[in-house]
């Protein structure tokens, strides 16, 4: 199956750790054989001054859905060292690297309409299914 992921990043050398996300896709899950443009966008959902980089990825794998979502919450947190994707209090926080799996949502726009927009700009047709975006 082919899934289209997004990566973001608003921390440190955005860019670098949009590659060193997409380096880790292409080990762990298969080949990421197409990619977006890189495009830069605010905060949403909370408060920074620190806009993201995106990008939207296409990968070839064998993997279920859920399988996936396994391997992209484990590459999160080892290159996010650890930390989670909200403090303390349960607010969102910056982060290194953000992989959106679809499932996320956020007070101003849901994942699932954001992820949609970057992977239109990767190929036209992708769907969910179990909140990856898929095409068969």
């Amino acid at each position: 199956m082919i899934y289209y992921l997004n990566i973001g990043s608003n921390l440190d050398d955005r860019e670098g750790n949009l590659w060193a996300a997409d380096l880790r896709l292409s080990l762990d899950l298969g080949l990421v054989f197409a990619r977006s443009a890189i495009i830069e966008t605010p905060a949403w959902g909370f408060e920074s001054d620190n806009a993201f980089l995106n990008m939207g990825v296409a990968v070839e794998c064998e993997l279920e859905p859920l399988e996936v979502l396994n391997v992209i919450h484990n590459i999160e947190h080892e290159l996010n060292m650890g930390q989670g994707h909200r403090d303390s209090e349960g607010n969102y926080i910056d982060r290194l690297v953000d992989i959106v799996d679809g499932k996320r949502r956020r007070p101003q726009k849901t994942v699932g309409e954001f992820s949609a927009q970057l992977c239109e700009r990767v190929v036209v047709g992708t769907r969910q299914r179990d909140g990856v975006f898929v095409r068969y």
